[in-house]
Order: structure tokens, then sequence, then C-alpha cells
């Protein structure tokens, strides 16, 4: 089946977006201050991580370090795994009408699969109270 003249304008315009899009974020990818940190695997200690972000192959090896930009380092810590409540758990004790579980309410916390810790500081920027009470001790 051929496509017709709208339809190829269409992809090729689609294909331009996105790879414009695409430009962007490794532009302010790149532009993003790195940052030291140890990675730590917790869900499974000494297994290397490989994945995709911003469209980025990104592959972290435990107990090293690495310079990754902030981005990164949140998208990682936000990752986790619920931990449930048992079933006969009486705060999460359900109605009778409605026996099925409900994730949501079942969770009583969460385990970080994740562990980044800076090597250094200098990406701090200390504060102006804290620089103005050094200057000012007595």
């Amino acid at each position: 089946m051929a496509m017709d003249k709208e339809e190829k304008t269409r992809l090729q315009k689609q294909k331009k977006r996105v790879i414009e899009a695409n430009a962007k974020i490794a532009k302010d990818l790149a532009a993003e201050k790195r940052v030291d940190v140890m990675f730590q695997n917790l869900d499974m200690p000494g297994v290397e991580l490989t994945f995709t972000f911003l469209n980025v192959n990104w592959r972290l090896i435990d107990g090293q370090v690495h310079s990754l930009p902030p981005s990164v380092i949140k998208h990682l810590q936000s990752r986790s795994t619920p931990i449930y409540a048992p079933p006969d758990d009486p705060k999460t004790v359900r109605h009778m009408n409605d026996p099925a579980p409900n994730p949501e309410r079942d969770i009583i916390s969460r385990k970080p699969r994740f562990a980044l810790m800076p090597t250094n500081t200098d990406y701090l920027e200390p504060s102006k109270e804290r620089i103005n009470e050094e200057n000012h001790a007595v």
C-alpha cells in the first residue's frame, strides 16, 4: 500500500520533531553539572545496572564511583519497591464489601532500590545565611 503525499509529509515532520526534541534533551543533559556518586544496587548487590533515561543508555557498576547529572540521580533515587502489609494486619483490614486487595492502601512503606552517595560536596552552594554567620562569628 503506497502512502499518499500528505502522509509522507506528516511522517517527515513528525520525524523532524522527534530529532529536534532528542537534540534538546541531549543538550540539556550535557549542560547539567555532574556529581560524583558512589552507586550501590540495594536490590541486587554486586549486579551492574543498565537502563535508558532521557534517550541515553546508562551503565552503573555496583560499588564504583560514577559522574552523573542530578536529573539521573533524582530518577534513580525515586525508584523503590513497595512493602505491603500482611493480610491480617489490623490497620489494613478490608471491608466486607471490598474483598480485593488495594495496593495503594496496603503499602506500609517503600524500600529504596539504589543508594547514590556523593563522594564530594563541591556541587553544594553555601547558603548566604551560613556565610554571613561564619563571617560575623564572635
